[in-house]
C-alpha cells in the first residue's frame, strides 16, 4: 500500500470506530425504557392489632408515669470536685 492509500484506509478506520461507538452510546444511554416497579403490596403484609390487651383489668391497673415524681435536687454542686 501507498501513503495515500495508508491515509484513506487510516481515515476510514477512525470514521468506523466513531460511528460504532457513536451507536453503542446512543443504544446505551440514550434509548429510554419503560421502568416497571412492582405494587406497594406486594411487599408490605398486613396487620392485625389485637385490643384484647386493652381490656384486661391488670392493665388498667398498672401505674401511669403522671404519678412518679422527680427527685427536687439532683446532681452536686460543683461536679469537678473529687467525692
Amino acid at each position: 500500500m501507498s501513503a495515500p492509500e495508508k491515509k484513506i484506509f487510516k481515515i476510514l478506520m477512525i470514521s468506523i470506530a466513531v460511528i460504532a461507538v457513536g451507536v453503542l452510546v446512543k443504544e446505551i444511554f440514550l434509548t429510554v425504557r419503560p421502568i416497571e416497579v412492582e405494587p406497594l403490596s406486594a411487599y408490605v403484609t398486613p396487620i392485625e392489632v389485637n385490643f384484647d390487651l386493652l381490656e384486661d383489668p391488670n392493665f388498667e391497673e398498672m401505674i401511669l408515669f403522671e404519678n412518679i415524681k422527680m427527685p427536687e435536687k439532683f446532681g452536686r454542686d460543683n461536679p469537678f470536685l473529687p467525692y
